[in-house]
């Protein structure tokens, strides 16, 4: 839209609002909505849909003020989801893309996307592996992100399961042997409640429990 004709439009919605015609002015306000929605100008629709709320709000119609805050929430999730899609695939780092990604999953899942938050998800899960598989990495982080790729459960089945759960059985392990090793206060005792959980975990699959 041209600038005078949005300048047009906004100046008659100031006009209306400040002679209080505030139907009058919050159909304006629902009109440049509709135009910076077009024109992906996200800030403006926010300001508009603020604006438009206040005035049917005023003109007592709390049914319109209603239907337009569900209205900026959908939005809102709508355009959370791209930005954070766009950024995602620019990210520079795994780190970076992993917290745009969790973004979008929950924003996906508010929106009822099932189908791509599922691909999302298997995103996620991807990446969660390749974290833990870098050995440069302290063992706890490394056992995070394997616990994170846990919380999947709608993309995982019984082999992925079979593969998280041993792999956190060997961190969990190396995590003990490293404390077994230290002279640090009370490392003993986290030791011995890490090859707990090892051996827990190992326990499943038919392996026998280790000792340190």
């Amino acid at each position: 839209m041209p600038d005078l004709e949005f300048n047009t439009y906004l100046e008659e919605a100031e006009i209306n609002y400040n002679n209080q015609r505030y139907k009058d002015a919050a159909s304006t306000f629902e009109y440049l909505i509709r135009h910076s929605i077009r024109d992906e100008n996200y800030l403006d629709v926010i300001h508009f849909s603020y604006r438009a709320i206040d005035a049917w709000e005023k003109a007592g119609n709390r049914q319109k003020a209603l239907h337009l805050w569900k209205n900026l929430g959908i939005f809102s999730l709508k355009v959370a989801s791209k930005l954070a899609s766009d950024s995602a695939s620019e990210s520079p780092t795994v780190e970076y893309k992993i917290e745009l990604l969790e973004i979008l999953e929950d924003t996906l899942e508010y929106l009822n996307n099932d189908e791509y938050r599922d691909n999302i998800l298997e995103e996620l899960y991807n990446n969660y592996i390749l974290l833990s598989q870098e050995y440069d990495r302290p063992i706890k982080d490394r056992i995070m992100y394997l616990e994170r790729a846990l919380g999947y459960p709608s993309i995982l089945n019984k082999e992925r399961i079979k593969y998280l759960e041993t792999s956190l059985a060997e961190l969990h392990f190396k995590l003990a042997e490293k404390y077994k090793k230290s002279n640090q206060l009370g490392a003993e005792d986290i030791a011995r409640k890490e090859l707990e959980i090892a051996n827990e975990l190992l326990g499943k699959y038919g392996h026998h429990p280790r000792v340190l």
